[in-house]
């Protein structure tokens, strides 16, 4: 094997160990929004719903996302919003599970004003966020608030 078949399967690997953990971290995520609001007795909330099945699923309380399809992905408390408007009473949810949500925020302020109704709605927030180290996020050209 020469020396760009084996550079090739190294970059290969390395990109589907980053897939991986990715996946990994959007479940524990999950798992510990779930466990925390159960554990409080209030609803969870996931902001950024799931696009494939083996993702972490929607909320059996509320997940919220900007797309409308988040209310037939999600029927059981699809929520169509965005995350610096969240329709919730303030400290309503036990915990939030934000899943790649907050790069795609176009400004400082509008990431902050984010930060804030999560805040607002939540207890506590847990956040599953892009790395670098995959390759697919660097190139990503919705990523506005950490590639730009």
């Amino acid at each position: 094997m020469g020396f760009w078949q084996i550079a090739i399967a190294a970059v290969a690997a390395q990109q589907g160990a980053a897939a991986l953990y990715e996946l990994n971290e959007r479940h524990r995520v999950y798992e510990a929004a779930r466990a925390y609001s159960e554990a409080v007795g209030k609803p969870m909330l996931v902001v950024g719903r799931p696009f494939h099945s083996w993702e972490a699923p929607c909320s059996p309380d509320y997940t919220l996302d900007l797309p409308p399809d988040v209310l037939s992905v999600c029927p059981v408390g699809g929520i169509q919003a965005d995350v610096r408007d969240i329709p919730l009473p303030t400290q309503s949810v036990g915990a939030t599970g934000i899943f790649h949500v907050l790069e795609h925020l176009h400004t400082i302020e509008d990431l902050q004003l984010g930060w804030k109704e999560l805040w607002r709605v939540s207890e506590t927030v847990m956040v599953a966020y892009p790395r670098f180290w995959f390759a697919r996020n660097i190139f990503h050209e919705d990523h506005y608030c950490w590639t730009r």
